[in-house]
């Protein structure tokens, strides 16, 4: 997927859109992220020498597409970590207590075990006080209560998103957007309302123009 002499905003669109396709962990190793990260400084460099002489709508679009790669990288990181939480939970609560550390960069491994020794001395805290644990019907009000807390985290994550409009100059196939929902197919002309993402992307491949 990931060239070996170049990565561009594409491949970093591609990382988020499989990490959250996926349950699992993707594989992600550290060269890759030494690449995402030379790739942001050129993009910085460009952007920090049209300051001193010409800001042009080129280095507009540099800028635009550093932010959304920022945003990009953001969403990567906290569902890499949120994967590696849970992870350790089931781990926890397996009664075999096998460890999965695949696809896990080697901080995001220290994480995880980390996270089962805390989890583990926090268990035997909390049984350690209790003499009797007793199944109650006051327990479904918490059940409803990480319902609300789940839908309201799925409004956050709505209104987070930033839409752009843009003008199609070219037709385009159905595109899977970073909320994992379908835009298009497109026809030349048409007219389309996408996630920031998406749009810098089209933009980026020439195949859109942003409508101010």
């Amino acid at each position: 997927m990931v060239d070996e002499e170049l990565f561009t905003y594409d491949d970093l669109y591609e990382l988020l859109r499989e990490e959250l396709s996926s349950k699992e962990l993707q594989p992600l190793e550290i060269k890759t992220l030494k690449k995402i990260k030379s790739y942001m400084n050129t993009k910085e460099e460009l952007v920090k020498k049209a300051v001193t002489s010409k800001f042009s709508k080129e280095t507009k679009r540099i800028s635009e597409e550093l932010e959304n790669a920022s945003q990009i990288l953001i969403k990567i990181n906290q569902k890499r970590t949120k994967k590696v939480i849970d992870s350790a939970i089931f781990t926890i609560r397996s009664e075999s207590k096998a460890k999965d550390t695949s696809n896990m960069l080697p901080f995001e491994e220290e994480l995880y075990n980390k996270l089962i020794k805390d989890l583990e001395k926090n268990e035997t805290k909390f049984f350690s006080t209790i003499d009797e644990i007793k199944l109650i019907e006051k327990s479904k009000p918490i059940k409803k209560e990480t319902k609300e807390l789940k839908s309201k985290e799925k409004e956050e994550t709505k209104t987070d998103s930033k839409l752009k409009e843009i003008r199609v100059l070219e037709d385009i196939p159905e595109l899977t957007g970073p909320d994992l929902k379908n835009y298009g197919p497109y026809k030349k002309g048409d007219v389309a309302e996408l996630p920031s993402e998406l749009a810098v992307l089209i933009i980026n491949k020439g195949k859109g123009r942003e409508i101010k």
